[in-house]
């Protein structure tokens, strides 16, 4: 995979809808899919490539600050944003690099060797209303305290042993 191919995608992806005007539908995400999609790599030289970048990646922490932000290629006169290669690191850096972390998700699907772009369902607070705590019960901390109590006692009398007490 050429670095001008990557570029080409990444600049896609950034002028996409969903990263450019953070608009989440149906179209928007296929959208999205698709142009992700043209960075899976076709030959062995390419997944190579690939391979080289994501080791690179998980080696060292500060991966992308040693890439330049973009690079003038004289030769064939355009410009190389060298931050394309977080596309072939993993899906996490890709949802963040476009700060589209809380729209989408992204996961790859190895039965058909592409990716699968989703909308993020935001968590509701819904669950949170369900839960309702237990009444705190005097009495029966009461019990609890007294029966332990008396164990307590017969264990310092010699009457019981440790391991003769109950837990509940």
């Amino acid at each position: 995979m050429s670095l001008s191919k990557l570029s080409e995608v990444y600049a896609d992806l950034q002028q996409s809808r969903v990263v450019k005007e953070r608009i989440c539908d149906d179209e928007t995400i296929a959208e999205f899919q698709d142009i992700l999609n043209r960075i899976i790599p076709t030959s062995d030289e390419e997944r190579e490539f690939e391979k080289f970048i994501k080791s690179a990646y998980r080696r060292t922490d500060k991966f992308f600050e040693i890439l330049p932000p973009k690079h003038r290629n004289l030769t064939n006169k355009y410009t190389i944003n060298h931050r394309c290669i977080v596309l072939l690191t993993e899906l996490r850096c890709i949802v963040e690099e476009f700060r589209v972390k809380d729209l989408i998700y992204i996961k790859f699907n190895q039965e058909e060797n592409k990716y699968i772009v989703s909308k993020v369902i935001p968590k509701t607070p819904s669950k949170l209303r369900q839960y309702t705590p237990k009444k705190y019960d005097k009495s029966r901390n009461k019990e609890l305290e007294d029966r332990f109590a008396e164990e307590i006692d017969q264990i310092s009398a010699g009457h019981i042993r440790w391991s003769d007490c109950s837990v509940e």
